[in-house]
């Protein structure tokens, strides 16, 4: 009997779960409002008003309240959400991506080794574009930063 329950035991500690479970991440299909809107130079052009870090953003009374632009577009949040936030430079390349925690959103943001953030109080808009629903109101978005190259 105690061999019994010995092996048990042992066979359970075996057989949870791991960090590895052979779970990949989901990358997400991301937009630009230059390449869906037209607007040009929308890190400068559109601005968050206050310094928040990011706002996940569903729908156009939200939009309105928390963005000023100088560019004339209307996002159809019958089709797309925002994600949009500030930081000392401009990243050259976006990944989106859904982790193993169903609940957490990755926007990587992607920064050339040569570019280094202003040492001015400029603050560059970051912004990306994803299918209404992808990403919902109550998941863990994470913005990370990344320098590539050397």
């Amino acid at each position: 009997m105690k061999l019994s329950v010995f092996l048990l035991v042992l066979m359970l500690l075996f057989s949870s779960c791991s960090d590895d479970d052979g779970c990949a991440h989901t990358t997400l299909d991301t937009y630009s409002i230059e390449e869906i809107y037209g607007c040009e130079n929308t890190y400068e052009s559109l601005t968050l008003k206050d310094n928040q870090d990011y706002y996940f953003i569903t729908n156009a009374a939200d939009y309105n309240e928390i963005v000023d632009t100088t560019c004339d577009f209307s996002i159809d949040f019958n089709k797309y959400d925002l994600i949009i936030g500030t930081r000392a430079n401009f990243p050259s390349e976006y990944e989106l991506y859904r982790t193993c925690r169903k609940d957490e959103v990755n926007l990587k943001l992607i920064f050339s080794a040569n570019d280094n953030p202003t040492t001015e109080s400029y603050l560059f808009t970051f912004h990306v574009l994803v299918e209404k629903g992808i990403i919902k109101e109550s998941d863990n978005i994470i913005i990370s930063n990344v320098y590539t190259g050397s």
